[in-house]
C-alpha cells in the first residue's frame, strides 16, 4: 500500500500504467471546465516532486 503521493508516483511508473497521468489531467481538465462554465481557456499540467511534466491537457 501506498502511504503518499510521491509513493503512488513510483508505484504507477513502475507498473507501466499507460495514460494513467493523462486521464488525471483529463478528468481535471473536465471539472474545471465546468466549474468555469467554460468562460477561461484551461490548460491543466501535473507535474512530478522533481518538476518534470507527467502529463497536460488544454
Amino acid at each position: 500500500n501506498a502511504n503518499t503521493a510521491r509513493h503512488v508516483s513510483e508505484i504507477i511508473k513502475e507498473s507501466n500504467l499507460e495514460g494513467f497521468f493523462e486521464q488525471i489531467c483529463n478528468e481535471t481538465h473536465k471539472h474545471m471546465e465546468k466549474h468555469s462554465e467554460k468562460k477561461v481557456s484551461l490548460e491543466v499540467i501535473l507535474f512530478d516532486f522533481d518538476g518534470n511534466i507527467l502529463a497536460k491537457k488544454s
